[in-house]
């Protein structure tokens, strides 16, 4: 897998072109490309933003050549050809109170059963910001509401490898995870565990039913 979009060229000649992050690369050699001896693979990766490069396990980088199959993972040499500046502007989601008075605050007046929340994607690489803001927000509706009794239930963030985080380097959805778990620490407040029924892949998990079941 290559985030976002890749052209990959053997020994100077295009080989194959994918677009998409979470589609797995699988491309046919032509005859008469690979030589005895060296051999030189160039991978051109296009980054649209946040994280970007090749990821998955190391046993998915290979080669098979004759039913022999070499695994190409390890130390790679690279460089930055080029940085595009952004020309995406501010969306109306981003502008500073614009949800909140637009969507919560009108509905403030009516009663409520209670929550369930499932966010924290946009917040990894900010986990220790996180486990401020998500506990004064869950406060902040009680005292809004004039209800502190109301349940919130939220899901922690499911299995995406996002920035191919391990144990050894890190991964900020893991940190994010931890600031979820502290929230727990409020009353009537409980948390869906889903990091064994989602794709760590697919940043955009399909089983939403088993979610749902374990809210």
């Amino acid at each position: 897998m290559i985030n976002d979009n890749d052209i990959i060229y053997i020994n100077g000649i295009k080989v194959g072109s994918t677009t998409g992050h979470n589609i797995p690369r699988n491309y046919t050699i032509p005859a008469g490309i690979l030589k005895a001896g060296e051999n030189i693979i160039a991978i051109q990766v296009e980054d649209i933003g946040a994280s970007g490069g090749i990821y998955r396990d190391d046993k998915d980088v290979y080669t098979t050549v004759k039913n022999q199959k070499i695994n190409l993972a390890g130390e790679w040499k690279y460089k930055i050809e080029k940085i595009t500046k952004s020309t995406a502007s501010v969306g109306p989601n981003s502008y500073p109170t614009l949800l909140f008075n637009t969507m919560i605050n009108p509905i403030i007046p009516y009663g409520m059963r209670g929550v369930i929340w499932y966010q924290g994607e946009s917040n990894a690489g900010r986990a220790y910001q996180y486990a401020k803001a998500f506990p004064l927000m869950i406060n902040d509706w009680h005292n809004r509401w004039h209800e502190d009794n109301f349940p919130f239930y939220f899901v922690q963030l499911a299995s995406f490898n996002a920035g191919n985080g391990n144990s050894i380097k890190g991964s900020t959805w893991a940190e994010l995870r931890e600031a979820q778990t502290r929230t727990l620490s409020l009353p009537n407040t409980g948390m869906a565990i889903t990091t064994d029924i989602e794709n760590p892949t697919d940043i955009h998990p399909k089983d939403n039913q088993n979610v749902g079941k374990r809210l």
